[in-house]
């Protein structure tokens, strides 16, 4: 069964039509089911079926880890649930009948739950695979307003679904099952971004290192073997050197480099295997361009592909997990936005935002004018006129003037904080996408604990001059785990970059890009600027101009809107 799980939840106490043919497929392909009361009942299955607990009133599929908050409760309620329990799960509600009346998603949003409403039945399931789809037979559109949205800001793909009549349990919210209402947020990076800790420099080292230790305990299950990646960078160095000074046994250490010097980091991954003692893979990046198989294959879930773009690299790097029988891989995804690797004028204009006129004689501000090249002058007035820091690309030529801009997503929501703290919070939302499907991800659960909420809770509670400490970027996060690094990545300025080889991905497939952009669905729904689209697939605005980042973010939204047109055209016909 290509779906971790479903739940089929019936409108009358005979089973449906829908129930019947749902279930014919999961027995048929080995899922296994447990009933619910009597008009609903639970599916897992795939390749790594997710655990299934009873919890007083709750059956939590997935896996959960204590926070430390403990209301000794039988039944918590959403909040006493969430409050309690990190992990990566979602939680199904019972009524006294054992019938699920609501169901509550992780804040870490590791599985994705879609609700899909027809007549005779409602699923909530974490894919939307073909079967699925035929079975169902939804009253579904593409939003085409909804994916304009995400043309200007990609962030906005991680709030609600680009497709209408389907619905997303959001990351951290409680949605009720018997009527369509509005959900219950019961967990917001806003929040902990408005608490404060009063502790020491030294404490907060110390608290900081006690939560990465926390995370990566909490998601090395005993019964999983595991990989770890190690780029080479500060960020997967630190969940390194956690997992081995846990005694955490690790099947496999996995560097991957690139042709070019910016992104060949085998000097530094080779530092630390020495200092950890191991043994590391080394995967060459493998050059290519797309395709439109590979594009289809990438947009098949329910939002668009952004995780699964690198898919020559996946490809190879899931080879190497299937053949190591791995089933857990480690990265540091995440920590350059939560632990703050860029040290400029935003940590500033935070300070400023906090302090008013004394942030002007703050000794961090010379050095972030030294390490940015720029005058203080200059960073000062760019914070005076309100410098914001999640920027919507208005100006873009490759999409429509028309287009509105619209919001970006809940988390984001407001302007209380200043340009640093809200760049941190729109990379938690941006985190979202690292669970989403990819190649790798058929084969082994991708996780990434600095983005587990022990890390993400502690560091929305410090400020950015907290984590840079005013003096460099993820300063504190370098000297909590000083002991832990070789000082050839404790004490590294540089990193890794991926754009030429995306850049060199985009210039051999010109030939497949100019249709799809040009010719798609994007163009025929009038939301980008063909002209300028046409320009900049020649080979001289390439390598003149670039934007590989405005082209990729139109390659994933046409890839997907293509073919979900073509999915829900196919369920029309039959």
């Amino acid at each position: 069964m290509d779906c971790r799980f479903l739940v089929l939840i019936d409108a009358t106490d005979a089973p449906s039509p829908t129930s019947l043919r749902l279930a014919a497929h999961v027995a048929q392909a080995g899922g296994t089911v447990i009933p619910l009361g009597r008009r609903a009942w639970l599916a897992v299955g795939g390749p790594r079926p997710p655990s299934v607990r009873r919890f007083g009133d709750w059956i939590v599929v997935g896996e959960t880890a204590p926070t430390g908050i403990t209301h000794a409760l039988r039944s918590p309620t959403p909040q006493e649930l969430v409050d309690d329990y990190w992990g990566r799960y979602i939680a199904l509600h019972l009524d006294e009948t054992d019938h699920p009346c609501g169901v509550l998603r992780d804040p870490s949003g590791a599985l994705e739950c879609v609700i899909w409403r027809e007549n005779d039945a409602a699923v909530l399931a974490s894919e939307s695979p073909d079967w699925l789809l035929a079975a169902m037979r939804p009253s579904v559109n593409i939003d085409y307003d909804g994916v304009g949205r995400v043309l200007r800001n990609p962030l906005a793909a991680w709030d609600r679904l680009l497709l209408t009549g389907a619905e997303s349990v959001l990351p951290g919210t409680y949605q009720a099952l018997r009527s369509v209402s509005a959900p219950q947020v019961l967990w917001s990076p806003l929040d902990w971004a408005r608490r404060r800790l009063d502790l020491s420099i030294k404490d907060k080292k110390a608290a900081l290192r006690d939560a990465v230790d926390h995370a990566v305990q909490g998601l090395a299950r005993e019964d999983t073997a595991i990989a770890c990646e190690i780029s080479g960078g500060l960020d997967s160095s630190l969940v390194a050197t956690s997992l081995v000074s846990q005694g955490q046994t690790v099947g496999a250490w996995l560097n991957t480099y690139g042709a070019d010097i910016e992104s060949d980091e085998r000097h530094y991954a080779a530092a630390l295997a020495d200092r950890l003692g191991v043994t590391v893979t080394s995967l060459p990046r493998r050059e290519g361009g797309f395709t439109r198989t590979a594009l289809r294959a990438i947009s098949q879930g329910p939002r668009p592909g952004y995780n699964g773009i690198d898919f020559l690299h996946d490809q190879d790097a899931a080879v190497i997990w299937r053949t190591q029988q791995i089933k857990r891989v480690f990265t540091g995804k995440g920590g350059d936005t939560v632990l703050i690797s860029s040290f400029d004028e935003r940590v500033f204009a935070d300070l400023y935002k906090a302090r008013g006129a004394a942030a002007l004689f703050a000794p961090s501000l010379p050095r972030i004018a030294r390490r940015t090249g720029r005058s203080v002058w200059a960073i000062v007035a760019e914070t005076l006129r309100g410098a914001d820091a999640v920027r919507i690309r208005p100006g873009s030529n490759l999409l429509s003037p028309d287009l509105p801009v619209g919001d970006v997503h809940p988390w984001l929501a407001g302007d209380e904080f200043g340009p640093g703290k809200r760049d941190q919070i729109a990379g938690v939302v941006d985190g979202l996408c690292f669970s989403a499907p990819s190649f790798q991800t058929e084969v082994v659960d991708m996780v990434h604990p600095l983005l587990a909420r022990p890390v993400v809770e502690l560091c929305l509670q410090l400020t950015t001059t907290d984590l840079t400490l005013g003096r460099s970027d993820r300063r504190l996060a370098r000297d909590a785990f000083a002991d832990r690094l070789p000082p050839e990545i404790r004490d590294r300025r540089s990193k890794g970059d991926h754009t030429a080889f995306f850049g060199r991905m985009i210039a051999s497939s010109l030939e497949v890009l100019r249709p799809l952009l040009l010719e798609g669905r994007l163009a025929k729904a009038g939301l980008i600027d063909r002209a300028g689209c046409e320009a900049a697939l020649q080979l001289d605005d390439l390598i003149w101009r670039g934007r590989y980042g405005e082209l990729l973010n139109l390659i994933i939204m046409e890839a997907w809107t293509s073919t979900w047109e073509d999915r829900l055209a196919a369920l029309r016909q039959n």
